[in-house]
Order: C-alpha cells, then structure tokens, then sequence
C-alpha cells in the first residue's frame, strides 16, 4: 500500500467535487484524498480508511453537513478543517464554532502539518474543554507514563510511578498542569485513575514475564481515599491482580487542607490490609502535614523536589533532608527524595544515608510501553 503524506475527506456537492479534488492532488500529490458524495459516503470512508488528518467542506447551509463534522469531531475523525469556498455568514460561523471546539482551521491543504507546535495560536492558547475531557476519557487518549524510582547507590531501578499524559490529536502531548484542575472539578479524575491503573498493572505484569519485578505507585487524592465507594471498587480490581500486591504503592496527594476523617483512615487501612503500600506525596510543601503522618498509616515518605533543587547549595535545605530522613527511620518508613537532577544532589543525598531518589538525573518520565526497552539499555548505573 502505498505511503501517503497526508489524508484528506472531501465532502462537496455533486457539481464541485470533481474539481476540488484534482486541485486538492495538483498541491499535494502525494496525499490520499478520500472524496464523498453525501454524509453517508463520508461515514462509510472513514469507516473503511480510519481517521483523516483533514476534512474538507463547503461553508453552505447545510444541516446535516454541519451535523456530521459535529459527530465527526467528536468521534476524533479528523485533526483539522479546512473550508471551501461557500456562503460568507456560514463560513465565519462555522469558524466560530471550529475555534469553539478546538479544531485548527488551516487555509491550504499544504498548510497542514501534525506537529502541535504550529497549531493556531489561539488553539494552542485555549486550554482543553470539559467536553473534550471526557472525549480524550473516551477515546483512551490519556496515557501512562513511567517514572523509575532508583537506588542512589547503585542506580539500580527498584520501582517506578505512573504519571499520566494526553496524547491530544489536535494539541501533541500535553502535561498534568493542563487537564489535572480541569478534572477535578469536573470530576473524573476518578476515571483518570482507572484507567492509569489498567494500563500500569498489564505493564507491571508484562515486565514480570520478562523476569523484571518492579513496584508500581499510582497517584491517589486524599478526597478520593475518603470515597468509600471508590475504594471498594479499586479493592475489588486489586484483587484480581496476580502479582503480590506488596509491589503497588498509593501516593497519596493532597487536595485540601481538611484533617483525614474517619472514613478516609478506615478506607486506607482497608487497602493496607490487602497489602498495597501508602506514601505521603510531596512531604513539605502545599497541605502536607506532620499531623497527617499521625492520622494515617503510611510506608512511605516522599520528600518533595522543592528541597531537593537547594540541598547542594544550602545547609537550611540539608538539616530539613537529614531531619526527614530520621523521622522516616524512627517511625518504620521508607524515604524517597524527588527532583533530584545532579550528581551534586546525588552525592550529598548519599552522604546523609538516604537510599531511594526519583528524577532527570536517572530518568525523564517515558511512556509505559517502553519501558521494557529502556531497563534492557541501561548500564551499570552510577559509580558509589
């Protein structure tokens, strides 16, 4: 079959069609230019050749044509509209409404390029809408990604923590910062977690075959682990896992500053007893508390990356590390220092006695499924 440099649906009236088409193979004639005659015809293309790069259509008063683009670019069938000529009024609110939705309008068949760098400004500017949240849900566009947590020691990998990323069609690869408050309040990061959690417990089990045994942690709000519900559901799922669940780990992250309520307290130890670990995230900073290592039954504290980025230069920044580090120890805990990007860090963590860290300087987060290939690339790790 052969290599296409792009795909194009047009859908134009009967009288039209034929022309645009041969202007469409003059500028781009290395591009699949998929050609319909109605809606349906478009459906049934789309059906047949999967997703296009671009949909092409007359700016005309036409109901079921404004329709289809709708479902269309609901069912990510497209990644940009260019329109035709047409009806003036039409054209500048079907404009109106592409920008609405997100969808880059290009003038030029040539002028459409998959790199999200050179979106429409005003379309990269925009930050993503509740429907396209749920969108991206649907379309399992939110992926995961791998972090290692790694013996400062040796650099040997002994865990990894799932991060999510959305693979936008329209936008690339878009970080937390951009769709995690969004989803919050619009209440699906429950759905976020789920999904994650499939995607990193097959991942976990697939390395297991391949003689890697690796702890996984996920990310888990403390509004989320006061949700009884959700928990009887995560228990249930968890228990369909084979591997033992003394591998996984919740990093709990705060959302607020309310104290842990009974329900939270009762919800955790439920997943302690089934043998899931729990880590306080981001130990130091927003609403992490000392009162919170009281209230609930963690394994694991997190020193957030915000230390870490000073502890070369500052001994105020060491005393904390070193004074986290032996409440760690006194209370039965494991410490897990973030950020750390410089063997000047590296080094003066190893000195204080700390054994596990997390950040650039072993690894950037990588995606889930690639992370087979990496363990088999790296070297001895680092030089004690």
């Amino acid at each position: 079959m052969p290599q296409h440099s792009l795909s194009a649906l047009l859908l134009s009236s009967e009288t039209s069609r034929r022309a645009y088409a041969s202007q469409l193979r003059r500028e781009c004639p290395n591009a699949l230019i998929l050609s319909a005659r109605d809606c349906q015809h478009a459906r049934a293309l789309l059906q047949q050749f999967g997703p296009v790069d671009v949909a092409l259509c007359e700016a005309q008063p036409n109901p079921e044509r404004l329709a289809f683009l709708q479902q269309a670019r609901r069912g990510r069938k497209f990644r940009s509209l260019l329109l035709l000529a047409g009806n003036p009024a039409i054209e500048r609110g079907m404009r109106h409404w592409a920008q609405l939705r997100g969808i880059p309008l290009i003038d030029r068949l040539a002028d459409y390029s998959p790199a999200p760098g050179t979106l429409d400004a005003a379309v990269v500017a925009e930050p993503p809408s509740a429907e396209d949240l749920r969108l991206g849900l649907w379309h399992r566009e939110f992926q995961a990604y791998v972090q290692p947590k790694f013996d400062l020691r040796s650099g040997a990998v002994r865990a990894v923590e799932v991060l999510a990323r959305w693979q936008h069609p329209f936008r690339g690869l878009l970080a937390p910062a951009s769709f995690i408050p969004l989803m919050s309040r619009e209440g699906l990061l429950d759905d976020l977690l789920f999904g994650l959690l499939e995607q990193g417990l097959a991942c976990q089990l697939e390395l297991h075959r391949q003689g890697h045994d690796l702890g996984f942690a996920f990310n888990l709000s403390l509004g989320q682990a006061s949700d009884t519900a959700l928990i009887e559901r995560l228990v249930e799922r968890l228990r369909q896992h084979p591997l033992p669940l003394s591998q996984l780990t919740f990093e709990i992250t705060e959302d607020g500053p309310a104290s842990a309520g009974a329900t939270c307290v009762e919800n955790l130890i439920q997943l302690g007893l089934l043998g899931v670990r729990l880590s306080i995230d981001d130990f130091g900073v927003h609403h992490s508390s000392l009162l919170r290592l009281c209230q609930l039954p963690f394994d694991e504290i997190k020193l957030a990356a915000e230390f870490t980025r000073q502890i070369a230069d500052s001994e105020r920044y060491r005393s904390v590390a070193r004074h986290v580090l032996a409440l760690a120890g006194k209370l039965g805990m494991q410490l897990v220092v973030e950020g750390i990007e410089t063997e000047s860090q590296r080094h003066c963590l190893v000195e204080m006695g700390v054994r596990t860290g997390q950040g650039y300087l072993r690894a950037k987060p990588l995606r889930a499924d690639l992370l087979e290939s990496w363990l088999k690339l790296q070297g001895s790790g680092f030089a004690a």
